[in-house]
């Protein structure tokens, strides 16, 4: 048996280290220090072992099936609020908190797999862990050949190992104790949360996705939905599809609606809002492709930490010119993350197909709220030439550009105007009449 130690010493100190983590570098790191082991492949198998494991502890963590765990009797209730309380706390500290859990005793499985959970960026993740445990290793190696050196300058009639060992753990554990109160200021979780004030829970999120005769995509769509953390409701509207939308989408997890007749994007919208269970919302097309945990990142987490009350998603045109030109035309997209706050302030007379975009932004500019919007690299459509034949898509496209040009002349001029010369003006109710 001890043969076969001094023989595979390093093999076993990497799944040694894969599985117990400190628990195994620590003894092993002692042992170097009394010359059983050599210190540069120790520290690069040590290196290399934890960042394996690290990775696959946040792999685990993104692949659990929250959607399963959640039909749970006794985690059902909590796991949501779970869940979301995480990714309040990572979008704000977590890299910090990847950082400094090597440096935390009992903290780094568990910081791996919420980091996977909430969606951390795995190149952002690895490139902070990897400089987290080159620094937690290195520390560890400097005290331990600090306390090997001293060991040697000291005569105090005492086996050298004993002398070693008597002054590493010592020191090791008061170095995690001044260490761990460093890191709880750092990440601010006894006080203030920060430079956003106190961590508070986000709300979950509503997706609503209305969809006409779009069976190829919307499974996709929802799909994309129930893989994310802060999406625990999904309503389907089929807005009096003709082809087999309704039950592609019921062979998901999302609630189906149907409209018996086609009332159009914006009364589905609507009838989807009816129903959402919680105040913010998310619109999405169901011709989507290239919907990922990261663009549904980038879209939710400015309105759930209260930096903005709209933030819509530019899609990904082909023509890097036409990319551009978006920073200087109206915001239109049918994916947005809003609060119902926000569409409560829109008139019924409003809530009229592709006009309801327009009437968001200019309500949401009105009400003094803050609207946002990216450029969604990746995130593209099915165009209407495509799903309904070329004149037929151009069609449609005209009548759609007609519709965005009629409610914005009269929001921005007829409404505007009332609202000029009216001194009771209210955004909830119209100064002029409705068409």
């Amino acid at each position: 048996m001890q043969d076969l130690f001094i023989d595979h010493s390093y093999s076993l100190l990497f799944f040694g280290l894969l599985i117990g983590g400190e628990t195994v570098l620590i003894p092993a790191v002692y042992l170097a220090l009394i010359g059983k082991l050599e210190i540069l492949p120790l520290a690069g198998v040590a290196c290399l072992a934890t960042i394996i494991s690290d990775s696959a502890w946040y792999f685990v963590g993104r692949l659990l099936p929250l959607r399963k765990l959640g039909r749970l009797p006794w985690v059902g209730k909590r796991l949501p609020e779970g869940v979301a309380y995480a990714s309040g706390l990572f979008q704000d500290h977590g890299l910090k908190a990847v950082f400094l859990s090597k440096f935390l005793y009992g903290t780094r499985i568990a910081v791996q797999m919420l980091a996977g959970l909430t969606r951390l960026p795995y190149r952002r993740y690895l490139v902070v862990n990897s400089a987290s445990v080159l620094l937690w290793l290195g520390l560890i190696l400097l005290l331990g050949l600090a306390v090997a050196k001293s060991a040697d300058t000291l005569h105090f009639g005492v086996h050298r190992a004993y002398l070693v060992l008597g002054l590493f753990i010592p020191l090791l554990l008061v170095g995690r104790v001044v260490v761990r109160y460093l890191a709880t200021r750092m990440l601010s979780l006894t006080g203030s949360g920060g430079r956003n004030g106190p961590v508070q829970r986000p709300r979950l999120v509503s997706a609503i996705i209305p969809a006409f005769n779009e069976a190829e995509t919307v499974g996709g769509v929802v799909r994309a939905l129930e893989a994310h953390p802060l999406v625990d409701d999904i309503i389907v509207v089929d807005d009096g599809s003709t082809d087999s939308t309704a039950e592609r989408a019921r062979e998901t997890s999302a609630t189906v609606i149907e409209l018996e007749s086609n009332q159009g994007k914006a009364p589905a919208m609507a009838k989807g809002v009816e129903i959402a269970r919680h105040e913010t919302i998310f619109f999405l097309d169901a011709d989507l492709r290239g919907l990922t945990a990261e663009t549904i990142d980038a879209l939710v987490n400015p309105v759930i930490s209260g930096k903005y009350d709209m933030f819509v998603a530019i899609r990904d045109r082909r023509q890097s010119v036409l990319n551009k030109i978006v920073y200087f035309s109206p915001i239109l997209g049918g994916e947005r993350v809003l609060k119902k706050s926000l569409w409560s302030q829109v008139p019924n007379w409003c809530v009229k197909s592709f006009q309801i975009e327009i009437s968001l932004n200019y309500f949401s500019k009105r009400s003094g709220g803050k609207m946002g919007f990216e450029l969604m690299p990746g995130l593209t459509h099915i165009k209407k030439e495509t799903k309904r034949g070329f004149w037929p898509g151009v069609l449609a496209r005209v009548k759609m550009y007609s519709e965005l040009l009629v409610i914005s002349f009269k929001l921005y001029v007829v409404w505007s105007a009332a609202a000029l010369f009216s001194r009771n003006w209210r955004v909830r109710q119209p100064a002029c009449p409705p068409p």
